[in-house]
């Protein structure tokens, strides 16, 4: 094999090569966050004859020199549609990630302090029977104390168990964050979830999602599914407590620019790569990839 040959044949393999790679898609783009659009269940239950809900999604950030990651919460109003009085049960009543379920009632907390005794520590059977409720409402108000009590080392203070909701009003309930530490679901499926010192930290890692690309799910199939259970009773004589629950889950995950979201927002970019990204019930994760 001459040297002329052998020249000729490293070219055209060379050009065979070339041609080849020339037809080939360039490489995928990892995603630098994730866009997650939101849709209620078959079986959402929006309102019943006495109360109506509202999901409203909100964004919060962990912080620091470096980095931005948002952490996104579930903000729940709860609307008296009645001409009564409504009782909210706050132990009776739970916002569920995946199938773990935390009650929106936090029972108490307590501090050390120094000095003199003081304050009040006030039993709500007393306000329970000045007030004249009895049944369901009665009972709990008896088990439950709120206010403050106080020793000369240690206060203690605690939540409300009920809340009423006078006539044609509404209340928020305590703010929910989607994603907490330990949930194995939500973990399988690519959430990082860890607490350090300023909050929450929250990444997500869907290998198979690419920057412009989408995954759609339908309910069942949902690797990200949230609801709220409601427990209340309307009359104060009632020992019936009335509850329903509404549910909603992950429809579609769309791989977007970091950039997109966390600085100025790129509108332009968002509209073309999510369209009409602004009227979904969304939130959305930085990558970990």
């Amino acid at each position: 094999m001459n040297l002329v040959y052998l020249r000729k044949l490293v070219f055209k393999i060379g050009l065979i090569l070339f041609l080849f790679l020339l037809g080939q898609p360039l490489s995928a783009k990892s995603a630098g966050a994730f866009f997650y659009s939101c849709k209620a269940t078959k079986g959402f239950v929006a309102e019943d004859k006495c109360l109506s809900v509202t999901y409203t999604f909100d964004i919060t950030g962990y912080t620091d020199v470096w980095n931005y990651c948002p952490c996104p919460n579930l903000k729940v109003k709860i609307k008296n549609k009645t001409q009564k009085i409504i009782y909210l049960d706050l132990e009776k009543s739970f916002f569920v990630r995946g199938d773990e379920a935390e009650p929106f009632y936090v029972q108490s907390s307590t501090s050390t302090e120094s000095g003199k005794a003081g304050g009040l520590l006030v039993n709500t059977g007393s306000i329970a029977g000045a007030l004249g409720v009895a049944g369901a409402v009665g009972t709990i108000l008896n088990g439950v104390n709120i206010g403050s009590g106080s020793s000369s080392t240690t206060t203690t203070t605690y939540s409300q168990r009920i809340i009423a909701i006078p006539p044609s009003s509404a209340v928020v309930l305590k703010t929910m964050s989607l994603f907490i530490p330990g949930n194995e679901t939500f973990s399988k499926n690519g959430i990082s979830c860890t607490q350090e010192n300023k909050g929450l930290y929250i990444t997500a890692g869907h290998k198979e999602i690419e920057e412009g690309k989408s995954i759609e799910y339908n309910e069942e199939k949902s690797p990200f599914k949230f609801s709220t259970f409601i427990g209340y009773t309307v009359d104060n004589e009632s020992t019936t407590l009335l509850t329903f629950q509404n549910k909603i889950y992950v429809k579609k995950i769309t791989g977007i620019k970091y950039s997109a979201l966390s600085g100025n927002i790129n509108w332009d970019y968002l509209e073309e790569t999510i369209p009409n990204w602004k009227k979904l019930n969304s939130f959305w994760l930085r990558s970990s990839l």
